[in-house]
């Protein structure tokens, strides 16, 4: 199947592949998109060197997850690089825990925790730029008052660009995050 999506902010062709049943997005008019796939391939290229594939394993679990429960696009949750971006900031801010013998089920388990019940979405916007960093929104003129509830993740190849912004749903992932942690500790 294939689908135009001329009038969304960035035009996309969405597809799926009739053998293995994956869906491919293809950006147009645009080189982001190939930027953006290049700088997460170094991401996890660095991270294997350091965990042996934290930030892809993680990546792939909760896209896997959040595909279950239909919130793997903007539209209804959050799209691939913005939930990259978003498990690259959670590793960041616990480099401690890195090595090549890293629980990844703790890591998950944390991560569920942080973005599920921790983490202030109305005040608070992510950095992965220089080893990853918070920020207040309001600072950088992020706070929408109307949905004060968004996630805001700068884009480390356009620090203006906040790449969650169209994450209109991104409570709904939120509230995702919540219940697997408290079925995780349970």
């Amino acid at each position: 199947s294939l689908t135009v999506i001329a009038n969304a902010k960035v035009p996309i062709i969405k597809m799926r592949d009739k053998e293995t049943g994956l869906n491919i997005d293809i950006s147009i008019d645009t080189i982001n998109g190939y930027k953006n796939t290049k700088l997460i391939m170094h991401f996890i290229e660095e991270d294997n060197q350091i965990t042996g594939g934290a930030l892809k394993n993680l990546l792939l679990v909760l896209k896997f997850y959040l595909h279950i429960l239909n919130m793997n696009e903007t539209v209804t949750g959050i799209g691939s690089y913005g939930l990259a971006l978003l498990v690259l900031s959670f590793l960041q801010h616990y480099p401690e825990q890195l090595s090549p013998s890293v629980d990844l089920g703790c890591l998950l388990v944390e991560f569920f925790n942080l973005y599920g019940l921790q983490f202030n979405y109305e005040r608070v916007g992510i950095s992965v730029t220089n080893g990853g960093s918070y920020f207040i929104k309001e600072d950088k003129n992020w706070l929408d008052y109307d949905s004060v509830e968004l996630l805001s993740v700068e884009d480390p190849e356009d620090e203006t660009n906040d790449v969650t912004h169209s994450s209109k749903n991104i409570y709904v992932v939120q509230d995702a995050f919540q219940q697997a942690y408290n079925k995780l500790i349970i």
